[in-house]
């Protein structure tokens, strides 16, 4: 009898306990789900973790989880997340698209593009075009940035954000917290957390912490403004409001609270006399409101039924002391995705798509009107947009700068305010470019041409006579180019023998390397050839030990960026540990960038790592690689750097220059990786590829020997000189 009760306790206590456990998970889950639905993504992702201690299958958990990360742009953790769902068989049917605009916003877009195609089982039309919008994305990020970018000084490791010109200043709003007021609130709720506050500083890069100040005193100021926007006449504004803000956000696509009010406009920018928009809606957001000049035309965001999808853009005209009924710009400027945060400059109308093509989220844009209709929106480009978020963007009536508001990588945290100047119209008195000079795809390296003081002044060495023995494969031959296509291109085009410098070479021929391991591409197009010779004056090394090749999109840590002076990479030699150090020219200015990295959790680590050393106004971006315009200064974990053509440090070498090629591609590693290291230099539109490793020049002979019986039959021995490759004067 003892025993049979006994067993029937314990029965009864261990459903009791079971029971208790699934009310207690299922308590934690309706407690997650509120706070989801609420807005508040940091909460909820706590007590979805909790849960997921409970229950490690839990799939609705794990997707909840990474939908809160990406609602607070928090992309890396969202990634992290979504991929533990990869193989899953029952998905929500947003998860492909999520991911895949995670996955975008990151620069990923071969990942995002298969993503994309997943999610043509439950949407084929927009599958296929956000699969076009990474193409176009992969187009535009190879494109010259037609704008030099540079970080608003004053910006802090809180979301800053709808900058707004005043003026000689600007109004911003953030939720810095490192400006305290006298009656500084204590959170009352860990969901309606303390909002946003105005602030107001100087225009430009002058601008410093210690001029940054509250535009409102300690009673006016309600935590609410979202955003800000003056008439020309500062007489009055427009105001965004919300009573849920998100301290890591500018805005979020699920706000449905906010509303725009009118007010008078006092010398300070300070407002007063607040009267709402008589078509603010209830249950739907009315914001970003945009003044013309005379602030009789208000153009704003909403997400108000009627719309094209999500957040469109509207127009309103004050009409006999009235606002009348917004009108819908129509579907050439809304799409089924969100456009927001308008600004108007009295001809063109800017704002934010995360639908139009573009880099990544949301994406810059302008339009105006022609004949009485919107034409068709201008992507504003690399540089002001960037695969992150970047909206708010105005333009200051005078300067014709931007200022934008951007998560991009890189900034001091969250949303940064950014300064955008065009230089589309390079300054000639500024930095030069890079030689040039047309020339084809291989070329004797003693064909020199006196155009550079470095090379003026170089030595001529005499050059000791050895017996050069060549394989008879790879005897020259004498072939008319128009035997090669696409599927059979020339490797390379031979180099002639060595003659005095400035001596031109009247013809070239074809010979193909004997390796039965050598790949040949087969992107080549015949017209890329020609008989002419390449001058290797201010050639640059852009690699070594490996090949790079352009257009690739790789993340990179700018330090500093140079315009009416040469940039000076010896100040940045300490950072060498962390990676490579490049001179990349960009329009008119030279760029000193460390990198480059493959993705974006390393690219933040090793900014953290630059930053604690002292670099504060370093940045992330991720740059279309393009060998024609950037110089390999320091190799990582290099201790010396060398500035071309100086003497003040001369250290001399002995390379073989083996070819050039009109496409780095068609050069394989494999061929001659094992007789020294790989460099690979550039000039213009041409890739020379070098043997490096050499500390005489016995040694270079014999590797140039070698590297002439596997094809290269015009390999040539040079020096390096400082970064300056010269020819060796054949006695």
């Amino acid at each position: 009898m003892n025993l049979g009760f006994n067993l029937r306790t314990h029965t009864t206590l261990f459903a009791c306990l079971f029971m208790f456990t699934s009310l207690s998970g299922q308590k934690d889950m309706r407690k997650a789900d509120k706070q989801f639905e609420l807005k508040s993504y940091e909460l909820s992702i706590e007590n979805y973790k909790i849960q997921l201690e409970k229950d490690a299958d839990c799939i609705h958990c794990t997707y909840q989880i990474a939908e809160s990360y990406r609602l607070l742009n928090q992309n890396l953790d969202a990634a992290i997340w979504y991929r533990k769902l990869e193989g899953v068989a029952e998905l929500p049917q947003s998860y492909y698209m999520n991911y895949g605009k995670v996955m975008k916003k990151m620069g990923q877009y071969n990942k995002a593009e298969e993503l994309f195609a997943s999610y043509a089982s439950v949407d084929p039309i927009t599958s296929n075009y956000l699969i076009l919008s990474c193409g176009y994305a992969k187009d535009l990020l190879r494109e010259e940035p037609k704008y030099d970018i540079s970080l608003y000084p004053v910006s802090s490791s809180a979301a800053d954000y709808g900058p707004a010109v005043f003026n000689d200043k600007i109004m911003f709003s953030s939720f810095r917290n490192d400006f305290i007021r006298a009656n500084n609130k204590v959170n009352e709720s860990v969901i309606n957390t303390q909002g946003a506050q105005l602030f107001v500083a100087p225009l430009g890069n002058e601008a410093r912490k210690n001029q940054v100040s509250h535009l409102r005193n300690d009673l006016e100021e309600d935590y609410q403004i979202v955003s800000i926007c003056y008439s020309n006449s500062y007489s009055q504004c427009a105001i965004t409001k919300s009573q849920v803000q998100h301290a890591s956000l500018a805005y979020n696509e699920e706000d449905s609270e906010m509303g725009i009010y009118m007010a008078s406009v006092d010398a300070s920018g300070n407002f007063y006399n607040i009267i709402p928009f008589p078509h603010n809606e209830v249950g739907y957001s009315t914001a970003f409101a945009t003044l013309n000049a005379a602030g009789n035309i208000m153009y704003f965001s909403s997400n108000r039924p009627g719309g094209m999808g999500g957040y469109d853009i509207y127009a309103s005209f004050f009409k006999n002391g009235m606002w009348t009924y917004p009108d819908n710009l129509g579907a050439t400027i809304n799409t089924p995705g969100n456009e927001i945060t308008p600004s108007f400059d009295g001809d063109n109308l800017f704002f934010a798509s995360d639908y139009h093509f573009g880099l990544g989220g949301y994406d810059m844009f302008k339009s105006k009107v022609e004949d009485g209709e919107w034409i068709n929106p201008e992507n504003l480009g690399n540089g002001v947009n960037s695969p992150e978020d970047d909206l708010f963007g105005i333009q200051h009536p005078s300067t014709k700068d931007y200022y934008i508001s951007s998560n991009r990588l890189g900034g001091k945290g969250n949303h940064d305010i950014y300064i955008v100047t065009d230089i589309s119209t390079p300054d000639d008195n500024l930095i030069s470019a890079i030689d040039e000079e047309v020339a084809p795809s291989a070329v004797s390296l003693p064909t020199i041409k006196d155009n550079g003081p470095a090379l003026n002044n170089a030595a001529t060495v005499a050059e000791k006579a050895v017996t050069t023995t060549i394989d008879t494969k790879t005897a020259v031959a004498e072939e008319d180019l128009s035997k090669y296509s696409d599927d059979n291109p020339p490797p390379a085009v031979v180099l002639s023998e060595v003659q005095p410098r400035n001596t031109k070479i009247k013809e070239t021929t074809i010979a193909k390397p004997t390796s039965t391991n050598t790949t040949v591409k087969t992107t080549a197009n015949t017209a890329k050839f020609g008989s002419a010779g390449v001058s290797m004056a201010m050639a640059k090394k852009v690699s070594v030990g490996e090949k790079i090749t352009t257009g690739k999109p790789m993340y990179f840590i700018q330090l500093a960026a140079f315009f009416k002076s040469e940039a000076n990479v010896v100040d940045f030699s300490n950072l060498s540990e962390y990676g490579n150090l490049y001179k990349i020219k960009e329009s008119n200015a030279t760029k000193v960038k460390l990198g480059y990295y493959y993705d974006e959790y390393e690219a933040k680590r090793i900014l953290s790592l630059v930053r604690n050393k002292g670099y504060k106004d370093a940045f992330i971006s991720l740059t279309a690689i393009d060998t024609r315009n950037m110089e390999l200064v320091v190799t990582s974990g290099d201790n010396f750097t060398y500035e071309r053509g100086t003497t003040t440090t001369p250290v001399t070498s002995y390379k073989v220059r083996l070819a050039s090629y009109s496409d780095a591609s068609w050069f394989e590693l494999g061929t001659v990786d094992d007789l020294g290291t790989i460099e690979q230099w550039t000039k213009g539109d041409w890739t020379i590829f070098v043997l490096s490793g050499y500390s005489n020049w016995e040694n270079a002979e014999t590797a140039r020997i070698k590297a002439a019986n596997r094809g290269y039959v015009d390999a040539t021995v040079v020096m390096d000189n400082n970064g300056v490759l010269e020819a060796i004067k054949s006695n």
